[in-house]
C-alpha cells in the first residue's frame, strides 16, 4: 500500500442553511429571482403560536386572512389586499416582535437532479444517479457520479476488457482498432458465432464506458473512455494463453483491466483456489510495467456463488487487485455476491442475469439473438445486466475517471482511495470492522463523484532555469549554484524540486545520455554543486517540481560547460613539489550532496 498521507482526502462536508431576509429577493439575486414569480402572497413564521399576535396581523389593512401550513410549527400563508407588494408587506411584518421571518412567496424553479444526459435510456440509469425513478428503490442508492463528470468523463483513458469478446461495431462503444483474441490468436477481439455468453462483454463494455451525451442509448460511467478489448474467456485457454491476454493489454496502453469472472471447480460454489504463478505474474506485470511503472489498475468480480470464500490466492495474495461485490438499488448486498477476504468493495448491480426482482444495469448489448435480450428481440441494448459482471466495471470505469483527474496517481493509491472515499451502506448486515472493512461489501459502495474530487489535481509546471545560461560556463570547485524560479501550481501544493544532471554531446559521445546525478526530493530553489571533480566538458541539467502526488514537468534540457580554474600565475620561488596535481582530463568522482530531505543517487 501507499505511504503516502490521505488523511486530507475525507473531505469536510458543509451543511448550507439558506436564511434570506424577507425583502429581499429582488436586488442581489435578480437573476435567480426572475425566473421565480411572485404568488402574491407572504410566508410568515411566528416565534411561537400566539393567537392574539396573529389576530393582530390578520387585522391590518393589508392582509386578507392567514393560512396556517402543514405541520405543528407557526408558519401561516397571508394572503393580502388587492394592489398590496407582497415584497413591502413582507418588509414590514419582519420588523414587527414575535416574528421570526416573513418572505414574499414565489414559485422557485425545481428539477430533478437526473443525469445531465441526453441517451436514450438515460433515466433508466439508476446505477448513476438514483432519484426514485425505480419503483422500490432506495433514492441515492447509486455512485453519485455527477461530480466527478464536473471534473472529467474519462476521455483519454484505455479501458482493457477481458471478457469473451466486445462487439466493435455498436454505435454506442469507443472500442480501439485492434484488440487482443487470446482464442484465436489474432487482433479481432470480437466475439465468436457459437461461443458461451458472447454478449458478455458487450455488456460490461457499456457499463465501464458506453458513449455518453451522443444521442443513443445509454452511457458508461467513463463514457468519455476506449474500450481495448480481449477475446479470452468462455474458452478452454491455458494460464499462458491467459497471461498473455494480461500484457498484451497493458502494453498497447490499458490503464485499467476489467475482469468479470472468476476461476471455478465445477460443483464446488467457493472452492479453495491455490496459487498460480502465471496469473501471480499477470497482476504484477500491470502493477509494475502499466502506465509507464505507475501501474495498470486491475479489477476483479468477486463472484456470484453466495457463499464465503477465504482462499482465493490470485486475489488474496496480489495487493493492489480489486475485488467487487454487488449491491441492489436498495442499498443491500446481493444474496448470490461471494464474500469473504478477498472483497474489496462494493457497486451497484442487478439480479443474476438482470432477474431477482430488482432493476438491471441497462447497457449496450450485441444486436441479434446472441444478445442478452434473447431471441427475436434484436435490440442493441439490454436492462438485463446483474451479478458482481455487472459491479466490476462500476468500478472499472471509476477508476478510469480517476486516472483522467489525475494520470500520475500510483495504482495502489487508486485502491486507498476508493476505500478511503466508499460509502458505508447495509450497515445493519454487512458488518463493519473497526477498521470499516466488510467481508460482504469490503469498504462499502463506491463513490465516484467523491474519489475522483479526491484525486483531481494538475502537476505543478515545469520550473525556468536561471543559472547556468544556455552555454554558459560552470567552474569546478567554485560551488556554484544551479538556480531555478519557482513552479506554477495550479492547486496551491506545497512543492520540492529535483533535479537531473547527464553527459551532453561532446568530442566523447561515448558517455552522452548518462545521468550523473538523479534528485528527486526535497530540493527548494537552488542545487549547489559542491567539490566538484568530474571531467570537464559539456553536460545538461533540467528540473522539475513535485507535489504529494509525484513529479510535475520537467524544465527544458539547459546546456553547460565544466570548466577548470585559470590557474595563478607561476611563483619563481616554488620549487615544484609542493600542491596537486591533476591529469588533463580529471576524472568522474562521487558527488557530495548536503541536502535536509531526499535521497542522492549516482548512475555510472
Amino acid at each position: 500500500m501507499s505511504t503516502r498521507p490521505f488523511g486530507w482526502i475525507c473531505a469536510a462536508l458543509a451543511a448550507t442553511a439558506l436564511s434570506l431576509p424577507a425583502g429581499a429577493g429582488a436586488g442581489e439575486h435578480d437573476a435567480f429571482f426572475a425566473k421565480a414569480p411572485l404568488t402574491g402572497e407572504v410566508l410568515v413564521r411566528l416565534a411561537a403560536h400566539d393567537d392574539a399576535l396573529l389576530a393582530r396581523l390578520v387585522g391590518r389593512d393589508d392582509v386578507v386572512e392567514a393560512e396556517h401550513r402543514a405541520g405543528v410549527w407557526p408558519l401561516y400563508s397571508f394572503s393580502l389586499a388587492d394592489g398590496v407588494d407582497p415584497l413591502t408587506l413582507a418588509s414590514a411584518l419582519e420588523r414587527i416582535p414575535g416574528v421570526n421571518w416573513a418572505w414574499a412567496d414565489r414559485i422557485v424553479p425545481t428539477e430533478l437532479h437526473a443525469l445531465p444526459l441526453d441517451d436514450t435510456y438515460a433515466e433508466n440509469l439508476w446505477h448513476l444517479e438514483n432519484v426514485w425513478q425505480m419503483p422500490g428503490g432506495l433514492p441515492g442508492g447509486d455512485i453519485e457520479v455527477i461530480p466527478a463528470w464536473e471534473i472529467t468523463d474519462g476521455t483519454g483513458q484505455l479501458i482493457g476488457v477481458i471478457d469473451g469478446g466486445v462487439e466493435d461495431t455498436h454505435i454506442d462503444l469507443r472500442v480501439a482498432e485492434e484488440g487482443w483474441d487470446a482464442v484465436d490468436q489474432d487482433f479481432d477481439a470480437n466475439p465468436a458465432p457459437g461461443q458461451s455468453n458472447p454478449g458478455h462483454g458487450t455488456l460490461v463494455a457499456g457499463v465501464a464506458a458506453a458513449i455518453g451525451n451522443n444521442g443513443e442509448g445509454v452511457a458508461g460511467v467513463a463514457y468519455g473512455a476506449t474500450v481495448w478489448p480481449v477475446r479470452a474467456i468462455g474458452a478452454q485457454l491455458s494460464q499462458a494463453a491467459i497471461y498473455d491476454a494480461f500484457t498484451r493489454a497493458v502494453d498497447a496502453g490499458a490503464t485499467v483491466l476489467n475482469n468479470s469472472w472468476g476461476f471455478v471447480i465445477h460443483g464446488e460454489p467457493c472452492p479453495e483456489l491455490p496459487p498460480m504463478p502465471a496469473m501471480n505474474e499477470a497482476m504484477s506485470y500491470a502493477r509494475e510495467v502499466g502506465r509507464d511503472g505507475l501501474g495498470t489498475v486491475v479489477v476483479f468480480s468477486a463472484g456470484n456463488s453466495g457463499c464465503e470464500q477465504n482462499a482465493y490466492s490470485m486475489l488474496n495474495d496480489n495487493p493492489g487487485v480489486i475485488a467487487v461485490a454487488s449491491i441492489s438499488d436498495q442499498s443491500r448486498k446481493w444474496g448470490y455476491s461471494v464474500w469473504g477476504a478477498h472483497v474489496d468493495i462494493g457497486a451497484p448491480s442487478g439480479g443474476l442475469g438482470g432477474g431477482g426482482g430488482r432493476p438491471g444495469l441497462w447497457s449496450t448489448d450485441m444486436f441479434g439473438d446472441a444478445g442478452f435480450n434473447g431471441a427475436g428481440e434484436n435490440r442493441e441494448y439490454s436492462p438485463r445486466m446483474g451479478g458482481t459482471s455487472g459491479a466490476a466495471p462500476v468500478v472499472t470505469g471509476t477508476v478510469a475517471l480517476m486516472l483522467a483527474a489525475n494520470p500520475r496517481l500510483l495504482e495502489e493509491d487508486v485502491r486507498e482511495v476508493l476505500c478511503a472515499t466508499a460509502d458505508k451502506v447495509d450497515v445493519a448486515n454487512a458488518g463493519y470492522d473497526s477498521a470499516g472493512w466488510s467481508p460482504t461489501l469490503g469498504c462499502g459502495r463506491v463513490n465516484a463523484g467523491a474519489a475522483v474530487t479526491a484525486v483531481a489535481n494538475d502537476p505543478p509546471q515545469a520550473p525556468a532555469i536561471t543559472f547556468p545560461e544556455e552555454g554558459g560556463d560552470v567552474v569546478l570547485g567554485a560551488q556554484t549554484p544551479i538556480r531555478w524560479a519557482a513552479a506554477e501550481d495550479v492547486d496551491g501544493d506545497a512543492l520540492s524540486y529535483g533535479i537531473e544532471v547527464r553527459r551532453a554531446a561532446g568530442d566523447d559521445d561515448d558517455s552522452a545520455g548518462e545521468i550523473e546525478v538523479e534528485a528527486r526530493a526535497g530540493l527548494e530553489l537552488e542545487y549547489l554543486l559542491r567539490e566538484l571533480d568530474w571531467e570537464t566538458g559539456p553536460y545538461e541539467v533540467r528540473v522539475a517540481a513535485r507535489d504529494l502526488w509525484g513529479v510535475g514537468e520537467w524544465s527544458d534540457w539547459v546546456t553547460f560547460n565544466i570548466v577548470r580554474p585559470i590557474p595563478p600565475a607561476a611563483d619563481d620561488d616554488d620549487d615544484g613539489d609542493a600542491g596537486c596535481s591533476s591529469s588533463e582530463g580529471g576524472s568522474a568522482a562521487m558527488l557530495v550532496l548536503l541536502m535536509p530531505l531526499g535521497l542522492l543517487r549516482r548512475r555510472d
